[in-house]
């Protein structure tokens, strides 16, 4: 790759390069060590030491260095690498190979050697190359994100490391990378942690040892910042398998934060495809920079820390003092601003905050600028409050900005807001300001019932009535008879109303630590619905979606699905302590709001406990806790699943769970490197368990190659297919993790004879499609003839006669499949035949007994090929019985072998006429196949030997990352070393 020329003093650095190519101005070098076979003791070493101290020579070999004529400074303008990749004299490096280097060096002395020659001036000259090379770089990251980062030549030689070291295919995207230590064990390991938008991967080497991690982010479980008994502040990445610990970064706060922002864009891409609808701008994978990802952060603490709407964006963020009257001072923090809220947090901690809806602001103004007030703004609130926010700076911009979200907010709600400040004076509930006072709520149902147009508003008032006689129905039942539980009411009451005296009693309360203190102490009952639309700002989004609760209800009531059946069965004893829930009036409220939350979340339904918490708080906690939400549910549909196979395989409930994580792996491997719409197609979370993951015949021929016991050379991958089409019932081009793992259960479970009949199965169609049926016959084969003899001989002299052995394990197999009563498989013609002959012959392939299975296979051809023959030879004479005759003696050696399969051959009527002789006359059934394979004992110890499917789980663990990668990656990269993959 092309480098900002940079001076490099040549004289100290003789001994460590040599040159390659010269010309009048540029140098070409290869760093001592490597590529010349290691031949003199000065390469050795220098070599050596590269490789030990991790050089960076190490990794980019070769460079090209601008010659100043008179001078011994030169400047590197270009460097390549050989195999691993990295860096000569600063980071910039991305050639991969020699070839790279050769092709820059040819570039060169094309466009620039004849040009320079025109030059007088040594300066002319380098600032000539320094233009033509920068120009050449900026052409290159035109296109490339590396040019949105802080240090985009850091970023491009860092990509390059990244991509020679783990060789993922290019549309892995880093993100960022940061120096740091893994500990292993009580032993820490310097090295670079590389966050990609589908992996946390670590790399070290030092001292000859490289250590190499791969960690995907669907697989972490937790996140956590912690200590051990060495480091006081470590990042610790927990998954299914093993804990990691890393410790010594720059800056370990932005580390983590990207990390936690990673892992929960990653699960919320791959296993929560609804929920990610809400971002919009992180849906590309290939687009999501550090940047963005430090921008998402701030805006999640933001709504997290004054509890706002998900849609909320942050906007501003501006460090100002605010006019606490209770403390009769100005308390420092900062100002947020976002589309609908001005708020406040101090600096010092739970000290005093703010929540301004832009709904309540009236006016924004800024004040005179004096030494006391410096950049003062005033902003006036409905409730006849006024906030006063001083040092602020870029004041006039600020307050431009607020005007104008200011101005969208009171257009888009204009309409509701006239109507709410009709019906709103008496309705503290549901005011636009919330204001919590003494007025009794007796004349909510007198207004609620007065001036109401429209069926609109009566359907309003009535929700309104039944939310007041809930209350009454509670205060009633509840409270009766309970002087002393009234006078400990009437004191919470007195401290609350002392509290918003001082403090505020609308949205926009100074809200500080005495509220915790309250809170503590107990609410009281004529509060808690009030406070709880305070705290929760659940009055805003009343305010700001009028009417949505209201089409809720209404769209849900009358609609039979689970979900209400399963919230019929839990109203009545829902609550049982609350006196409120007791009566009708109670449980129908109840069933509104779970019906609606139900309705509005077909995905979420309805579990048990749900009338225990608000919509509010379910959806508080699936946010803050997604990353173990989505675990949790993922852990639960892997042990849903085992539990249906578990029953019908033989495989080990270990293996089965590793066979399940590699089969997942595969899906989501498609995930990271396809096209998102198809990927998502193959992940429903609406079907069975079993069901909900599934993979084309592309990933499956993956799973085949690494798992599968029949290695077959070339030959493997047409296997893998036709196992695929076999296992494809619906013919979707999709199958389920229960078809894999009853195929392979098959495979290193079952008997002889259900091997055989799983062979058997892929050289018929389905398995097998017309365009595999090769032509060629294996009668060429000199090992194989109709003519051999039935009658073997032995090397020690004994002989083995198959036409007893055949005619009785005919009888047995018949005898047996009359008991079954199994469905009969279709006979295979010769072309079919052939493949099934093929396929035989490539899985003896370098086995130990290789020479006596290729013998013994070549008979049992030979006898099938003749048991073919005398049922063509049958049907075309139409002669026979439908009846097995053994004592029928014929004399001539065809005459005896037809005898031995005349029972199998099914004659026509006796009144047909004789049928031509065609190819497709040639037949073979299951059984003569089974039956003939059984007469060889080489064959009979091949298909029953044990077989150990954990060292194939291992090795998949190993390798599956390489197979994909390796599939998917341009071929222009070249060979790289596979990454090993360690969790």
């Amino acid at each position: 790759m092309w480098l900002k020329p940079e001076e490099v003093l040549l004289k100290n650095a003789l001994k460590l390069w040599v040159t390659q190519k010269s010309s009048g101005y540029f140098i070409l070098q290869r760093r001592r060590g490597h590529g010349d076979g290691g031949g003199r003791f000065t390469g050795r070493l220098v070599g050596a030491l590269d490789a030990v101290l991790d050089s960076n020579a190490r990794v980019a070999p070769f460079r090209i260095l601008l010659q100043v004529p008179g001078s011994q400074v030169y400047s590197a303008i270009a460097c390549g690498e050989f195999l691993s990749g990295s860096e000569v004299y600063w980071a910039v490096a991305i050639g991969a190979t020699a070839e790279e280097i050769n092709q820059h060096w040819e570039w060169l002395e094309q466009n620039l050697l004849h040009t320079l020659s025109v030059f007088d001036n040594k300066e002319d000259i380098v600032s000539f190359v320094k233009g033509k090379v920068k120009a050449l770089i900026a052409e290159e990251t035109s296109s490339k994100l590396a040019e949105q980062e802080e240090d985009p030549e850091k970023f491009r030689e860092a990509l390059v490391k990244f991509e020679s070291r783990f060789n993922f295919p290019e549309a892995e995207k880093l993100i960022t990378y940061y120096s740091c230590c893994c500990w292993k064990g009580k032993v820490p390991r310097q090295g670079w942690l590389y966050l990609s938008i589908n992996h946390l991967c670590f790399y070290s080497f030092f001292l000859g040892k490289e250590l190499k991690l791969i960690i995907p982010w669907v697989e972490v479980q937790k996140l956590e910042r912690t200590s051990n008994v060495f480091m006081t502040d470590t990042v610790r990445v927990t998954t299914p398998n093993k804990e990691r610990d890393f410790s010594t970064f720059l800056n370990i706060a932005e580390a983590f934060r990207i990390m936690e922002q990673l892992a929960d864009v990653t699960l919320r891409r791959l296993l929560d495809n609804e929920v990610f609808e809400l971002d919009p701008g992180l849906q590309d994978p290939t687009q999501i920079t550090k940047r963005d990802l430090e921008a998402r952060a701030q805006n999640e603490f933001f709504r997290a820390f004054f509890r706002l709407p998900r849609k909320e964006k942050l906007h501003e963020v501006v460090d100002c003092s605010l006019w606490t009257p209770f403390s009769r001072c100005h308390t420092a923090g900062r100002m947020y601003t976002s589309d609908s809220y001005i708020c406040f947090a101090s600096k010092e901690n739970g000290c005093c905050n703010v929540i301004i809806p832009l709904r309540e602001v009236i006016s924004i103004e800024k004040m005179e600028d004096t030494s006391l007030l410096p950049n003062p703004i005033i902003v006036s609130i409905r409730s006849k409050m006024a906030f006063q926010f001083i040092e602020l700076k870029d004041r006039d911009t600020l307050v431009e900005n607020l005007l104008q979200r200011l101005k969208e907010v009171n257009s888009s709600n204009l309409v509701h807001c006239n109507n709410l400040q009709d019906k709103n004076q008496n309705s503290p509930a549901f005011g636009s300001m919330c204001m919590l006072g003494d007025s009794e709520p007796a004349h909510l149902g007198a207004e609620a019932s007065q001036g109401k147009e429209g069926s609109e508003c009566g359907k309003e008032s009535s929700y309104l009535l039944n939310a007041e006689a809930l209350r009454s129905d509670f205060h009633q039942s509840g409270m009766a008879g309970f002087d002393f539980g009234k006078s400990r009411e009437q004191i919470k009451e007195s401290l609350w109303d002392d509290h918003f005296v001082e403090y505020g009693r609308t949205v926009c309360m100074f809200r500080t630590e005495k509220i915790r203190k309250l809170v503590a102490m107990g609410i009281p009952e004529s509060l808690r619905g009030k406070l709880w639309l305070l705290f929760s700002d659940a009055v805003t989004d009343l305010a700001s979606h009028p009417g949505y609760y209201m089409h809720l209800v209404e769209a849900s009531m009358g609609k039979c699905c689970m979900a209400t059946e399963e919230i019929e069965r839990d109203l009545h004893r829902s609550l049982p302590e609350h006196p409120a829930f007791q009566s009708e009036t109670g449980i129908a409220a109840l069933r509104r709001v779970l019906t609606a939350y139900a309705h509005r979340n077909p995905k979420i339904g309805y579990c048990q406990k749900f009338g225990d918490h608000s919509v509010a708080q379910i959806e508080h906690m699936r946010y803050k806790h997604r990353i173990r939400v989505l675990q949790g549910h993922e852990d639960t549909t892997k042990q849903n699943v085992l539990r249906v196979v578990i029953p019908d395989v033989s495989i080990l409930p270990e293996d089965l769970e590793e066979l399940y994580d590699l089969f997942k792996r595969e899906h989501l491997l498609r995930c990271y490197w396809d096209a998102p719409g198809a990927a998502a197609e193959r992940h429903d979370p609406s079907r069975p368990y079993a069901e909900q993951y599934r993979i084309d015949a592309q990933q499956f021929a993956r799973l085949y190659r690494l798992l599968s016991p029949w290695t077959c050379g070339d030959h493997t991958d047409v296997l893998a297919h036709r196992t695929f089409r076999l296992l494809d019932d619906n013919m979707d081009r999709l199958i389920e993790f229960k078809g894999l793992a009853s195929c392979l259960d098959v495979m290193y479970n079952g008997e002889m004879n259900e091997k055989i009949k799983l062979l058997y199965k892929l050289h018929i169609p389905p398995a097998l499609t017309e365009n595999e049926r090769d032509s060629q016959s294996l009668l060429k084969n000199p090992l194989l003839s109709t003519s051999r003899p039935l009658v073997i001989g032995k090397a020690n002299g004994d002989a083995v006669d198959y036409q007893k052995q055949l005619k009785q394990m005919l009888k047995d197999i018949a005898k047996e499949k009359d008991t079954k009563m199994e469905k009969e498989l279709p006979k295979m013609s010769q072309r079919e035949f052939i493949q099934f002959c093929k396929t035989l012959y490539s899985m003896f392939h370098e086995d130990p007994e290789e020479n006596d299975l290729y013998q013994a296979i070549a008979t049992v051809t030979t006898l099938l090929l003749q048991i073919g023959e005398v049922g063509q030879r049958s049907i075309s004479l139409g002669s026979g019985s439908d009846e097995f005759t053994e004592d029928l003696q014929p004399e001539a050696s065809a005459s005896e072998q037809d005898a031995v399969f005349t029972d199998t051959v099914k004659a026509p009527h006796k009144d047909s006429q004789p049928s031509p002789v065609t190819e497709g006359d040639w037949t073979v059934s299951f059984e003569h196949i089974l039956a003939s394979l059984l007469t060889e004992q080489s064959l009979v110890n091949f298909f029953e030997k044990p077989l150990e499917l954990k060292p194939k789980l291992e090795n998949a663990k190993v390798n599956q990352y390489s197979l994909k990668a390796n599939g998917t990656s341009c071929q222009s990269r070249g060979e790289h070393t596979k990454p090993n993959m360690q969790q």
